[in-house]
């Protein structure tokens, strides 16, 4: 009987054990969208470059060529997204991946191009004014409670929530602030609320949709360099000295709320590309990179499924 209870008790010691490495190991590699990395030789659905972490275990996997050559066991998540344009082109390009597989059933290419729901995010500001106002009224407040309605409408939860603010924050500068947008260096002032209103911004989010994953990204570096390039007039939401300090700001929110997860985008771009090889424009990124980001995100998600 002794040896029996000592046999027991060894079991569950290694199942306690067991468990408890399994999950420093998800928390380790739910950073991997923020984990050095280099970009691969493997083709991401057979058409991109692919974005891979120097961590052997910690590796992503190519999601997307998963679900749309074969039958996942895991149906492909829906993904709530409260960000800008950025994120619309996320969207579209992946669509154009489906439309581009002449082989796949139409009633695939639609259930597949459904899963994702869009909501513009005004920057982090709780009050306002905000960027294009006069047509867009809606506190972040309001645009979470909306995405919370409609989902609960449909009896349905989304099992991925991704969050961006920051071009929709330096176009609010541009439109209301011109001092302080005018300026390289974004003040401390503005450094502080920012960070205290983004960090009740993801609280929001993390109330509303307790059962998600939840996912913050940065924003790929711009083309324009700072206040003084001629041509940052055609593109106020593009400089890079205002992105690059907005990126750092997201960097420590995520660090102070541990459920969600970054998928650092600018680490993604940087030093690897010249900006006319990574960029549509002046500030939006290239199918490979929008394509690599959604694969970080479908990698994070099959981590807790």
């Amino acid at each position: 009987m002794g040896s029996l209870k000592l046999f027991a008790s060894t079991v569950s010691l290694l199942i306690v054990v067991y468990g408890t490495a399994v999950r420093a190991a998800r928390l380790r590699c739910g950073e991997k969208g923020s984990q050095p990395g280099y970009w691969s030789t493997v083709r991401l659905a057979s058409d991109f470059f692919m974005w891979q972490t120097l961590d052997p275990t910690c590796p992503l996997v190519d999601c997307i060529s998963n679900y749309l050559e074969s039958e996942h066991q895991v149906p492909f998540p829906t993904i709530l997204i409260f960000g800008d344009s950025v994120d619309r082109f996320l969207i579209d390009d992946f669509h154009q991946v489906v439309d581009d597989k002449v082989d796949m059933p139409e009633a695939k290419k639609v259930a597949l191009k459904s899963k994702f729901t869009r909501h513009h995010t005004p920057g982090v500001s709780l009050e306002g004014p905000y960027h294009l106002n006069e047509v867009l009224p809606k506190s972040p407040q309001m645009v979470i409670d909306e995405a919370k309605r409609s989902f609960e409408s449909l009896a349905q939860v989304p099992d991925v929530v991704v969050f961006n603010a920051n071009l929709w924050d330096i176009g609010r500068l541009w439109a209301w602030d011109r001092g302080t947008f005018s300026h390289d260096h974004l003040d401390e002032s503005f450094s502080r609320d920012w960070l205290r209103n983004g960090s009740h911004i993801l609280q929001l989010i993390q109330v509303s949709f307790a059962s998600s994953v939840l996912i913050a990204h940065t924003t790929a570096l711009p083309a324009l360099e700072s206040c003084d390039t001629d041509r940052h007039a055609q593109a106020p939401t593009g400089r890079r000295t205002h992105v690059v300090q907005l990126n750092a700001l997201l960097r420590e929110l995520v660090l102070q709320n541990p459920r969600w997860h970054l998928v650092d985008v600018e680490l993604l771009t940087l030093h690897f590309w010249p900006v006319d090889k990574y960029l549509r424009d002046t500030h939006h990124p290239l199918p490979f990179v929008t394509m690599n980001m959604l694969n970080v995100y479908l990698n994070l998600y099959l981590d807790y499924v």
